[in-house]
């Protein structure tokens, strides 16, 4: 099954920063057991895991770091 997106939001803060968001639907399975595709963060070239528990803490998460890394809010 091909990734299915779900969720997708692109901002350009201070005409400098690109900031987005893709959530990608899976078919569950033994790899993706919560049918999202492998959980994880990139903060400027760094790529993080993420321990995905929901999709509205997953939003609050990343508008949390946002606001850590940047200093802006979206």
């Amino acid at each position: 099954m091909k990734a299915k997106l779900i969720r997708h939001e692109k901002f350009v803060v201070r005409r400098r920063y690109i900031i987005e968001i893709s959530v990608h639907q899976m078919h569950r399975s033994e790899r993706y057991s919560d049918g999202l595709k492998g959980p994880h963060i990139h903060i400027d070239d760094d790529e993080l895991p993420y321990d995905f528990q929901s999709l509205d803490q997953l939003v609050s998460d990343f508008r949390r770091l946002i606001v850590e890394h940047l200093g802006v809010q979206i």
